[in-house]
């Protein structure tokens, strides 16, 4: 990483990302692999809307705002899709945390998993995995998830880490990224 994030609040909504398959990512962010099972820039609901993932973005709350969501038709139980963060340098914040809000409706979800570069390596599940089936329809809203980074304050990166579940009824959702310095 040679030019890392250091303004911040680092807030990331996803309204700059372009909607496709993939889709193109915005500000730093990317994502691996590109085909198969991966993450997907969407709005107005996943393509299998009615059995699993949102009908709509969480912050606009509306069909027309963006969001990225897990393709889980393509790919095979246990396949990986990797969501990377910009670059950030955390050093100099007094309690830096990471927020986020996520939607899980389907009745074969797979696992969320958080990791983070941190001494030359991907320090993984730095809480525990999100798992299971989280909402119980698609217009259900998101929930919200706060994760403390100050044991890992240096020039870093965050890794959301989806494991797809056993068939296409498990498409995952995160929205609303947001790194900050945690008010006293």
């Amino acid at each position: 990483c040679t030019t890392p994030e250091t303004n911040f609040p680092l807030v990331e909504t996803m309204e700059s990302f372009t909607t496709g398959v993939p889709g193109v990512m915005a500000n730093g962010w990317s994502a691996s692999p590109t085909s198969g099972y991966m993450w997907v820039v969407d709005a107005g609901g996943t393509p299998s809307s009615s059995t699993t993932g949102p009908a709509t973005d969480h912050t606009l709350g509306t069909s027309s705002g963006i969001y990225l969501f897990t393709e889980a038709s393509n790919g095979a139980a246990g396949d990986s899709a990797l969501l990377f963060s910009p670059c950030i340098d955390i050093t100099d914040l007094n309690h830096p945390v990471m927020s986020f809000w996520y939607h899980r409706y389907g009745s074969t979800m797979g696992d969320l998993h958080i990791d983070i570069w941190y001494g030359n390596q991907w320090l993984t599940d730095i809480v525990p995995p999100i798992t299971g089936q989280q909402q119980y329809d698609n217009t259900d809203p998101y929930s919200y998830m706060m994760i403390d980074l100050a044991p890992y304050k240096s020039v870093t990166e965050i890794r959301f880490r989806a494991i797809r579940g056993s068939n296409y009824y498990g498409d995952m959702a995160i929205d609303d990224v947001q790194i900050y310095d945690l008010p006293p």
